[in-house]
């Protein structure tokens, strides 16, 4: 079974600029011709902050050999004066976060079967990058960076950011208010790594249990 969304469902148009709300900046989709791509121009907060793009970059390029159908691929970083744009590979298909904020807003029945099998594909996802050798992680798990796409699987993007977000030193009520993005308890300051995966994934699956998105006042201290 193949999880097909909702034609309905946002979908970004080719050459508008389009924000996921996520705070890594604004994206547009285009084609190059062959495959289609989406470019981020990222935000001023991380664009302007070298130690930032450094990881960004270092991360971009150790990601670089990394082939899964499951993992959408960075194509190359421009540095323009003070822009920064990412450019990443990515199939056509609907964001997790429009699927979820459409079914709130329409109330449209998610069936549990779609739940427990997005469920699943989200999980094998993160598990495949985990298992590529080197201690990969992702580090950016929301349902803004996770794609359904047009045949079915499940693609998680934006996986290069991690360790870029990490040496922001944010705590984990900033991260949650600035990017959406949920981290585990820890004495010290949040660490990007496949333990904070798994805490993010459980923010994604909690959501689609829910079938809404989660509120900012809902985490961290509204979640155990």
């Amino acid at each position: 079974m193949h999880v097909q969304p909702p034609v309905v469902v946002k979908r970004a148009f080719p050459g508008h600029p389009y924000s996921l709300d996520d705070g890594l900046g604004i994206r547009r989709i285009e084609s190059d011709g062959r495959k289609q791509i989406e470019i981020l121009a990222l935000a001023p907060v991380l664009a302007n902050h070298p130690i930032v793009e450094q990881a960004i970059r270092t991360r971009a390029s150790r990601y670089a050999g990394i082939e899964m159908r499951s993992f959408a691929p960075v194509r190359v970083l421009e540095r323009n004066g003070a822009s920064l744009q990412i450019v990443t590979e990515l199939p056509a298909g609907v964001r997790l976060s429009h699927l979820l904020a459409h079914v709130e807003s329409t109330r449209e029945v998610l069936p549990d079967s779609a739940v427990f099998e997005l469920t699943a594909l989200i999980v094998n996802a993160v598990a495949s990058l985990h298992a590529w050798p080197g201690g990969c992680a992702h580090g950016a798990i929301n349902p803004a960076h996770i794609l359904i796409a047009d045949d079915g699987r499940v693609v998680l993007t934006d996986g290069v950011f991690g360790a870029g977000l990490e040496a922001l030193q944010r705590n984990r009520d900033a991260l949650w208010r600035e990017f959406r993005l949920a981290v585990p308890p820890a004495a010290n300051l949040a660490r990007f790594d496949q333990q904070t995966d798994v805490t993010q994934m459980g923010a994604v699956i909690l959501a689609l249990v829910l079938r809404r998105p989660l509120q900012a006042a809902e985490y961290p201290r509204g979640v155990s």
